[in-house]
């Protein structure tokens, strides 16, 4: 009788696998995210705002808008991860579902710790490097605590949807569950709103409203404490984790179960069905728009069509601006991109024996725009019949934009992968958000929130700025993307 792989050499070789991949890099991500947001301060930090309180509450960025779907984009890329390699041959090993999955959320929690350290603790060096004493220690160490803690509710979450849903519905759930927690974590019934326990936790300890406004010297949120979500949030988590372990998932089950079959069980499990093959002419463009078809682009496509219209009938021309340049956009042409490499990416290096790198990349690159041209014209016409004077110049830069960052996406999840397409688009969206939605769009660092342009233009001079940079930052990263092509094949 074969004995069971124990639980601390599944942890181990959960290590080892997760070794050089994309979630082990989340620690340099966490980092990148600390530099934006301490160069943020640093730009804007004006004799009243040079102190450790407005320092601490550009952590804003990350708690209330990128913690949630950050979190579960590391989780559902180990998912998916695993998902691809059939879990690192451990599917043909005595480990047990229970301990296999015991053992990954364990790594997975030790890695959001790094994560939230490299977040947190970077801030220090910013304070001390523009001169700031007696610095906050003991609040940057519990924010590290409280962020770490408050999402592994969320990661649990991610971890039960990710083997059910995939990264895509995963995510999309995590912003809707981030969003609404910050909507929501001032209000009086916030115990019964697990949405609202991460941020809840930390706006004490960062000085902060949940819209990232700093809080005035008597202000009630002051005496919050960060425990009590915490603790809901800790305990929550291991119940989730918990129950997912006492009930193994039927998918992975079923996995495990159809990839230990023999030879002759699986030919009677899946007969293998014949047919006439015939030769006929390559045609590898329209090959490639044929095999878009049974993607989510076309629903996706559909439903954006028919929400535009529901969203100008509902509220008002503004109102579609802000949803077509804060969502319909940078969202859509992100996972555009993430959908088209991720049909593509598998047969690459035989569509490239059929014809051209620069002849396939020229006929994606079409496809794609021809949609985006498309959603864009409808945005658009709407916004102009809904009486907003301004509609043309809005759909030029809106368009421009993002043609743009669709290039960039493209070359991202061609060579990086999907989940840094994600993680980049949600990080350049929330940096949009702060410098483009708010009084620092009057002034020159609008330049800086890229995805939020067509909301920042105020006259044809700031228009023709942004399509210049749109082009320069489209034409370097279609350069890019061009050699992530060469190399994929």
């Amino acid at each position: 009788m074969i004995a069971c792989v124990p639980y601390g050499r599944a942890v181990r070789a959960e290590f080892a696998r997760s070794r050089a991949s994309s979630s082990s890099r989340f620690a340099v991500a966490g980092l990148g995210v600390a530099v934006l947001q301490g160069a943020g301060w640093w730009v804007v930090a004006t004799q009243p705002l040079h102190d450790w309180g407005q320092l601490l509450g550009w952590q804003a960025l990350y708690a209330t808008g990128l913690c949630v779907p950050l979190t579960a984009l590391l989780v559902a890329l180990t998912v998916a991860r695993e998902r691809r390699a059939r879990e690192g041959g451990t599917l043909w090993r005595p480990l047990s579902a229970r301990v296999a999955l015991s053992a990954r959320a364990t790594v997975l929690a030790a890695e959001l710790v790094a994560f939230n350290a490299a977040l947190t603790l970077p801030i220090l060096l910013f304070g001390w490097s523009r001169g700031l004493a007696d610095a906050p220690v003991g609040r940057l160490v519990g924010t590290w605590l409280a962020l770490w803690l408050s999402s592994l509710l969320p990661a649990a979450l991610a971890l039960v949807l990710a083997r059910i849903a995939g990264l895509y519905v995963t995510v999309g759930v995590a912003i809707v569950w981030q969003v609404a927690g910050t909507i929501a974590s001032e209000s009086a019934s916030w115990g019964w709103q697990p949405w609202t326990w991460q941020v809840r936790a930390v706006l004490p300890l960062l000085g902060i409203h949940s819209n990232g406004v700093g809080l005035e010297p008597g202000s009630p949120i002051w005496s919050w404490s960060p425990v009590a979500p915490t603790t809901l949030s800790v305990l929550m988590a291991a119940a989730v984790v918990i129950t997912s372990v006492l009930v193994p998932s039927v998918r992975l089950t079923r996995h495990r179960r159809m990839t230990t079959q023999t030879p002759t069980e699986a030919s009677r499990a899946r007969p293998i069905i014949g047919g006439v093959v015939t030769r006929g002419r390559a045609r590898p463009m329209a090959g490639l728009a044929l095999s878009l078809r049974r993607t989510a682009l076309p629903p996706l496509i559909a439903g954006t069509v028919v929400v535009l219209p529901l969203v100008a009938v509902i509220w008002d021309a503004a109102y579609l601006r802000g949803f077509s340049t804060w969502l319909v956009v940078p969202l859509g042409t992100c996972v555009m991109a993430c959908l088209l490499w991720a049909s593509q990416g598998g047969s690459w290096r035989v569509l490239a024996l059929r014809a051209p790198v620069g002849r396939l990349a020229a006929g994606l690159l079409t496809l794609c725009l021809g949609v985006l041209t498309g959603v864009v014209a409808v945005a658009t016409g709407l916004v102009g019949v809904g009486g907003d004077a301004e509609a043309g110049r809005f759909g030029v830069v809106l368009w421009a934009t993002g043609a743009a960052w669709l290039t960039v996406c493209l070359w991202l999840a061609t060579r990086f992968g999907a989940g840094a397409a994600i993680g980049a688009t949600l990080v350049v969206l929330v940096v949009s958000v702060v410098f483009d939605s708010t009084y620092l769009a009057s002034t020159p660092l609008w330049l800086v929130g890229i995805l939020g342009w067509p909301e920042a233009v105020s006259g044809w001079a700031r228009a023709g700025t942004a399509v210049g940079l749109s082009t320069l930052l489209g034409v370097a990263a279609g350069w890019a993307w061009f050699r992530a092509l060469h190399r994929a094949t």
